[in-house]
C-alpha cells in the first residue's frame, strides 16, 4: 500500500462546478507556547476539542522518552498522562467529553498498545488485550459517544474499538487488498481511512456504522487516494492521484465522486486534513509543509472552536473551502 503525503497547501474550493469566492474578512491568531512536562524539553500538540483540551505529548532529548501529555483550556501548564509501563506514550485524539485516546508502551519497551484515558483521569486503559496476537496498535480518534478508531499490526490493519470495549474489531481492506488504516470517526460511526484494492493501490474509503466492509472512494484519475476526516454530517476530505500530481479532494455524503479542491498556481500537489461545519459554510483546513517520505496517512482534527493547531513545527490554519451549507 502506498500512503502519498507531499505538500500541503491552501486553496479555494471547487464544489458541484461552482467556484466559491473565500470570505473577506481576515482570520488572525495569536500562537500560546504550551509547556512540556517538567524535565521534558520537546512539547507537540496534535489533538483538540471544542472546550479548548490539547493533547499531544511531551519528550526528551533524543526523544529517549516521551509521556502523553494535555493542556487545558486558557492554561500553558502541562499535566502528564500515566502509560502502561514502559518509557514512551503518545495522545493523539480527543472527545468533545474529554476522553483522550492514544497508545503506550508495555515494561520493557517492546511492545505499544492502544491507549484510552477517560475524562479527568491520568490512568492508562490497555485498549489491545486481545488483538489476534498483533504486539502493535494504535488509538487515533475517538467520538463523542466513546468509539474508538485506530490501527494496528504497524498501520498494517484498520481497526474499531465499540464504546467501553477493551477487545478491537478489524475493518476490511477493499476486496482483494490486504490492507488497511483508519484516519478518523463521526459522531454517526462513519470511519474513513485508505485500503488495498486487488490490485495492491491504496484508495480512500470509509466503513458505515456496523458494517467491516470498506466502501470504495476511488481517486482523481490515478493510482491512490486516501480520506483524512469526516465531519457530522459525512462530507469527506483527504488527497486523490490525478494523472499527474495529488490534490485535495472531497466526497459529499454518500458520494464516491472525487471532487478536486485544487492547487495553487505553480504547485503541483495538495491536501486537506479535516473538515467541520460552522453556521454559515464549510471549513476545510488545509496544512502547509512538505514532509517528504512520509508513507502513512496521519489525520489532523479541527474543532469547532477554530482554534489552530501546531504539529512538528506546520501551523494548522483554516482554509475557506465552501461558503454555503450542503
Amino acid at each position: 500500500m502506498k500512503f502519498k503525503f507531499t505538500n500541503y497547501l491552501t486553496a479555494c474550493s471547487l464544489m458541484g462546478g461552482l467556484l466559491l469566492a473565500p470570505e473577506t474578512q481576515a482570520v488572525t491568531y495569536t500562537a500560546t507556547r504550551l509547556e512540556p512536562l517538567s524535565n521534558f524539553v520537546g512539547s507537540y500538540a496534535l489533538g483538540i476539542n471544542n472546550a479548548g483540551l490539547v493533547v499531544s505529548y511531551s519528550s526528551t532529548g533524543g526523544n529517549a522518552a516521551s509521556r502523553a501529555t494535555i493542556w487545558q483550556a486558557g492554561s500553558a501548564a502541562a499535566t502528564g498522562l500515566d502509560g502502561l509501563g514502559g518509557s514512551h506514550s503518545y495522545a493523539w485524539g480527543v472527545n468533545a467529553n474529554g476522553q483522550v485516546v492514544g497508545q503506550a508502551e508495555l515494561n520493557g519497551d517492546i511492545f505499544m498498545h492502544a491507549a484510552l484515558w477517560q475524562a479527568g483521569a491520568t490512568t492508562a486503559t490497555d485498549l489491545d488485550t486481545i488483538f489476534g496476537g498483533r504486539n502493535y496498535s494504535q488509538a487515533s480518534s475517538i467520538n463523542n459517544s466513546g468509539l474508538v478508531t485506530g490501527n494496528g499490526s504497524y498501520y498494517q490493519q484498520a481497526v474499531l474499538w465499540q464504546t467501553g470495549a477493551t477487545t478491537a474489531i478489524d475493518l476490511n481492506p477493499l476486496p482483494g487488498g490486504a490492507r488497511s488504516i483508519a484516519a478518523g470517526v463521526n459522531d454517526s460511526g462513519l470511519v474513513v481511512g485508505q485500503a488495498d484494492t486487488g490490485g495492491g493501490y491504496g484508495h480512500a474509503v470509509l466503513w458505515r456504522s456496523g458494517s467491516t466492509a470498506a466502501t470504495d472512494l476511488g481517486t482523481l484519475g490515478g493510482y491512490f487516494s486516501g480520506a483524512a476526516g469526516v465531519n457530522a454530517n459525512g462530507l469527506v476530505v483527504g488527497q486523490a492521484d490525478l494523472p499527474n500530481g495529488s490534490h485535495a479532494a472531497l466526497w459529499r455524503p454518500g458520494s464516491t465522486t472525487a471532487i478536486d479542491l485544487g492547487v495553487l498556481s505553480g504547485i503541483t500537489n495538495s491536501n486537506a486534513t479535516g473538515v467541520n461545519r460552522r453556521p454559515g459554510g464549510w471549513f476545510v483546513r488545509r496544512r502547509l509543509r512538505q514532509r517528504r517520505g512520509a508513507r502513512r496517512l496521519m489525520a489532523s482534527r479541527l474543532n469547532n472552536g477554530y482554534r489552530p493547531e501546531f504539529q512538528g513545527g506546520a501551523v494548522e490554519w483554516l482554509s475557506h473551502a465552501c461558503n454555503r451549507h450542503q
